[in-house]
């Protein structure tokens, strides 16, 4: 049987006390995805002996990889790129609120 947990009435913490509480139950849950990681990787080691595999081996391609780059889609009036991608910049803002064909003004062709 679970013990039942009662919530604080986080209205009534004071704002010092409400901001050791997020601080606490973040370094627990970072704690526990720790704990989770490292169950995860003696069981994957296990595994990896039961079949006569090293497990290094086998994830040594998953943790070199380094996230691509997404590539410009458009340029800007002072040389600015953007992927498209993520928060628009200002020239983007702006030019869009003049009504501005950003793809036709500052889209980057193939092979620019």
């Amino acid at each position: 049987m679970s013990k039942q947990y009662v919530m604080p009435d986080l209205a009534a913490l004071s704002d010092d006390d409400l901001a050791a509480l997020i601080d606490a139950a973040a370094a627990e849950k970072k704690s526990r995805a720790k704990a989770k990681v490292k169950d995860l990787q003696a069981q994957a080691r296990a595994l990896a002996a039961d079949l006569g595999v090293d497990v290094d081996v086998v994830l040594a391609g998953a943790v070199d990889r380094v996230p691509k780059r997404a590539k410009p889609k458009y340029r800007g009036p002072d040389g600015q790129l953007w992927s498209g991608r993520g928060g628009k910049p200002a020239w983007i803002r702006e030019a869009l609120e003049k009504g501005i064909d950003i793809d036709a003004e500052y889209g980057i062709k193939a092979g620019e």
